[in-house]
């Protein structure tokens, strides 16, 4: 049981950690901003990572919806795309991500860092690109695992944790 809930804790730090990281940069972006709806629109952005903090702030407090909700928010960072104009990648905490871009030609990319949120719209762009997170995949593997150790000792883990 212990091992189990030191695990979710763990992660639960993880996701506060890269949840305040994307919220901290993106504030950057908005003190550099001149333009008022790009303030609108990285505020109204910074909703996934709080959504990440919360995420983590659960896990923590060892709530019953906490393992579900944080399988959502690695799933969310799994793919990013920019595909004909319309660009999205959400990456809370650390990201590994591998892409193709056929745009002009077929580039392998392969980009790694902490949180970002991409948000591409553009009309006149003609870019085809797709990437993988292997880290959020990686997360989202050891994460189905600890479901599936809480899972296995339902009746006494439910008895002893708030986790479920």
């Amino acid at each position: 049981m212990e091992k189990i809930e030191s695990e979710l804790k763990a992660l639960g730090v993880y996701q506060i950690i890269g949840g305040a990281i994307g919220i901290f940069v993106s504030l950057l972006a908005i003190i550099k901003s001149t333009s008022v709806l790009a303030t609108y629109v990285v505020l109204s952005a910074n909703l996934v990572f709080a959504f990440s903090i919360v995420c983590g702030v659960w896990c923590v407090m060892e709530k019953p919806e906490a393992i579900s909700l944080s399988l959502i928010n690695q799933y969310l960072q799994t793919i990013g795309f920019s595909i004909m104009g319309l660009g999205l990648s959400y990456f809370s905490g650390v990201y590994l991500s591998i892409g193709l871009d056929l745009t002009d030609s077929f580039d392998l990319k392969l980009n790694m860092g902490l949180s970002q949120l991409y948000l591409k719209v553009d009309s006149n762009s003609q870019d085809l690109i797709v990437n993988v997170n292997i880290f959020a995949i990686v997360l989202i593997y050891w994460i189905d695992k600890l479901k599936v150790k809480a899972g296995l000792d339902k009746k006494s883990y439910l008895a002893s944790s708030k986790v479920g």
